[in-house]
């Protein structure tokens, strides 16, 4: 039977612990199930043979909330928790949210704005040389200058104002062992600078790696276009086999450095990881007061790849995981979910993979959350067509569309790309404005049914005699 890591000096105690090797701070309520980050990266820890102790939602006004494990013997390890605070807190309105998913009894306030940096800095008030290590989403994201929607202002690093001396961005398996065995083996966290996945600050950048010098902060604090440029070139950086290390100037002697990102797991990894022995539950302390509320989502749910080749940008995946799909093997995904048969409160249901609800159902549950009529089409072919209506809309502008037409094989029945003029005069009174709307045909096009496919390469057709190009591409 799993046991929780220890939450306190008495867990330390009947585990015959004196010490930590790893103290790790989390916005969270502690919930051991792998689809929280802060449950992997422990665990995986723990199966590489260091100690790991967990401070869940330390109480960011007493400075003594983090010594409740003593100090830990290699460093400091800091997550904000599953989603980024400031999503956490506030709406896209920036309404104060009522409820905290990822708290025990659902209560809001019990973790700072900003969480990864109010942690480190509370930290070093205690351990002024003591390493930290800050990961998850929020340092992820803010990894190098980022906008900060909620204070409307370009931010720095979130290293230089967490005071952390390490960044791991992504999912970072590899990157924590790696880091956990050098200060092991007795290196000063200022000199760990090699490992994958990671950024570090330094006063001097190797000028001798492979590296490309992004604009300077400053610069970017002028310019939103020069900011704009620079993430551009962080987001064509997200390949691990091919990307360069990226420089971030603060000044004549600060800078930034961001290496590649770590390689993916190989699938014997990531089932692995998956394997290893999870509670799959919240911490029994927080039954009392009503448990997690986000666990009912994903207790009984399976996570079978991660990594996304999308890159919308509405969606943080293919920056934060990367563009590299990573999936488990059929058999590891069977022998979890044939697990979930012992538990007495498994209903037969998986809960991200069996679904009891019609298609138009699944659709309606998504409109009206956000406030917006019920689709009321019925029919295979009419909501097919009412459905393919909902993601052009709801993708306008994220460069789908074309693919779209392609997989659905209806380009040549859409040879006309349409658009809406519109116009605005003023009305009578001077103060408000009267639209009139216009559709136009933008563009008018030939859609070849061999657009429907893509060409073989002339490299495999080379390689496999056997194999004859798809129809309309054998002249070229």
């Amino acid at each position: 039977m799993p046991e929780f890591l220890p939450i306190s000096r008495a867990d330390m105690q009947r585990r015959g612990w004196e010490q930590c090797d790893f103290v790790y701070i989390i916005g969270d309520g502690y919930v051991d199930h792998p689809s929280f980050g802060h449950a992997i990266i422990s665990r995986v820890l723990e199966d590489a043979g260091y100690k790991i102790g967990i401070i869940s939602q330390p109480d960011w006004k007493k400075p003594d909330s983090i010594n409740v494990l003593g100090e830990p013997r290699l460093g400091f390890l800091v997550m904000g928790g599953n989603m980024d605070s400031m999503v956490n807190h506030y709406t896209v309105s920036k309404a104060h949210r009522k409820q905290d998913a990822y708290t025990p009894g659902g209560v809001m306030g019990k973790r700072p704005d900003y969480a990864v940096t109010v942690y480190c800095n509370l930290i070093r008030r205690t351990y002024r040389r003591k390493p930290i290590i800050i990961g998850g989403i929020e340092a992820s994201l803010r990894r190098l200058a980022h906008y900060d929607y909620w204070s409307d202002k370009l931010k720095r690093s979130i290293l230089l104002d967490s005071q952390a001396d390490l960044l791991i961005y992504g999912m970072g398996e590899r990157a924590v062992i790696e880091i956990a065995n050098a200060l092991n083996d007795g290196m000063d966290a200022q000199d760990i600078t090699y490992i994958d996945g990671t950024v570090y600050k330094t006063r001097e950048p190797d000028t001798s790696v492979p590296s490309i010098m992004l604009p300077a902060f400053p610069d970017m604090q002028k310019n939103p276009r020069v900011y704009a440029e620079s993430f551009s070139v962080q987001y064509r950086n997200t390949d691990p086999f091919c990307a360069k290390r990226l420089i971030e100037p603060y000044g004549e002697h600060e800078f930034i450095v961001q290496n590649p990102p770590q390689k993916p797991l190989s699938q014997k990894e990531m089932d692995h990881v998956y394997d290893l022995p999870y509670c799959r539950t919240f911490h029994p302390s927080y039954k009392k007061l009503g448990g997690i509320p986000a666990i009912a989502e994903i207790e009984f749910s399976l996570t079978s790849c991660r990594g996304c080749f999308g890159a919308c940008s509405f969606c943080a995946l293919t920056f934060h995981q990367g563009r590299i799909i990573q999936a488990r093997s059929q058999e590891s995904l069977v022998e979890e979910a044939t697990n979930f048969t012992k538990e007495p409160d498994f209903k037969g249901t998986l809960d991200n993979v069996q679904y009891t609800v019609s298609p138009r159902e699944a659709v309606n549950m998504i409109r009206t959350r956000v406030d917006m009529n019920a689709v009321e089409t019925t029919g295979y072919d009419a909501f097919k067509k009412r459905l393919r209506n909902e993601r052009r809309v709801e993708l306008a502008f994220e460069g789908h569309r074309f693919w779209d037409i392609r997989r659905w094989m209806t380009g040549t029945s859409t040879t006309r790309i349409e658009g809406l003029s519109i116009t605005a005069v003023k009305d009578e009174s001077g103060e408000g404005y009267i639209y009139s709307y216009e559709k136009k045909t933008v563009q008018e096009r030939i859609w070849e049914e061999r657009m429907n496919y893509y060409p073989i390469q002339d490299v495999e057709l080379f390689k496999n005699h056997n194999l004859v190009q798809n129809e309309g591409w054998e002249s070229n």
